[in-house]
């Protein structure tokens, strides 16, 4: 039986990673005097899978190592022990710099792709810290 580890951090994707989604269903909302009577439904919808979406998704730094979770109609854990991290790198195009929002992708030991991918987290060199500091430990 696994014993619950600690966490030490618990990091949810920012709403402003989902910008262009929110605006999206908004636009389609209140296009609803311009083209069919299902669009305000239709854009409601939108926004409401968005935020379920986003809220499915937690990044969790452990006592052990790092973990990406998923829940909403399935559950899905993928896990890294800090002894297997081999690298780490943080990519933040223009607008995420502006907004202050970033990817962490942590590469592990026998994959040439990225493992576990922190998307859409705020400060994310912030979080990349973190883990190298338990990376020396």
């Amino acid at each position: 039986m696994n014993t619950p580890q600690k966490i030490i951090k618990e990091i949810r994707p920012h709403p402003l990673a989902y910008l262009f989604y929110y605006f999206a269903g908004g636009f389609v909302t209140v296009s609803i005097f311009w083209t069919n009577k299902y669009n305000f439904l239709i854009g409601i919808l939108i926004i409401i899978f968005t935020e379920i979406f986003r809220r499915a998704q937690t990044f969790r730094i452990l006592e052990t190592g790092v973990e990406r979770g998923f829940k909403f109609l399935i559950n899905l854990k993928i896990f890294a022990d800090f002894d297997k991290i081999q690298d780490m790198s943080v990519e933040q195009g223009i607008i995420d710099r502006v907004l202050g929002i970033g990817k962490l992708k942590i590469n592990t030991a026998g994959s040439p792709n990225s493992e576990i991918v922190f998307s859409g987290i705020k400060n994310p060199e912030e979080i990349e810290d973190l883990i190298r500091k338990k990376l020396k430990k």
